[in-house]
């Protein structure tokens, strides 16, 4: 049977943005960081090992419930002899141990050559959908804006403002063509003061005005300078 995992919700709406520890029997596993305005109903930890974790969550992102966060527990697989966990160091000990073997001279620890064997982080942007009973894989990304389907299983990054479904999870479509998905990832409107945010709460639902209003072309070349941020 399975170690269970460990919960985390909020349901705050905080006009900050915060961080969380994540404990279970006494030891912290795992710090969640929720952006401003941000809710999560239920995402789950299932921590491999129980492995220190971490949760980057953006703001003004909309969490359903029962999301499960598979953080700890991938398998080396390509050009290795086995996917067992013999390049675990704290696995192996415990094995070792089990089988009386704890002073075992010979035995040399081999790390990890994979590099996409085990992450540890899980990073949303902002703006972000996750549909409820999603499934995300330690070391994802999920771009700005990006919506993520009911039960979907998401096994790699999703590019800002798509939609993604299935299992395994893939784009099914965006919500804006790629011209504007830019400027928008150049307006950043998430980090606007938050008396701005409310003012523009009319242009909210017609995204051309939304643009006419507040997008120039300045704003990407000044992104480009600063290195902006894709997710």
């Amino acid at each position: 049977m399975g170690i269970p995992g460990i919960p985390f919700s909020n349901h705050d709406y905080a006009p900050f943005d915060r961080s969380f520890c994540l404990t279970d029997n006494g030891i912290t596993n795992s710090l969640v960081t929720l952006g401003t305005g941000s809710y999560v109903s239920e995402i789950v930890f299932d921590l491999g090992n129980r492995v220190r974790a971490n949760a980057l969550i953006g703001r003004f992102c909309s969490i359903s419930g029962n999301i499960a966060f598979i953080i700890g527990q991938n398998h080396s697989y390509r050009n290795v002899v086995s996917t067992w966990g013999f390049d675990g160091i704290d696995f192996m000990k415990k094995f070792l141990h089990n089988c009386g073997m704890d002073n075992l001279e010979d035995f040399s620890f081999v790390p990890k050559t994979d590099p996409s064997a085990n992450h540890y982080q899980v990073i949303v942007g902002n703006d972000v959908w996750i549909g409820r009973s999603a499934t995300i894989r330690g070391g994802v990304r999920i771009g700005s804006g990006a919506i993520v389907g009911t039960r979907a299983v998401v096994m790699k990054d999703v590019p800002p403002y798509a939609i993604v479904a299935g299992n395994p999870a893939r784009i099914i479509n965006y919500r804006f063509d790629e011209e504007t998905i830019k400027k928008f990832m150049a307006i950043k409107w998430w980090n606007w003061d938050l008396k701005k945010i409310v003012q523009n709460i009319p242009l909210m639902k017609n995204s051309e005005k939304f643009l006419e209003t507040h997008y120039s072309p300045e704003l990407i070349d000044n992104s480009a300078q600063i290195g902006g941020v894709r997710y």
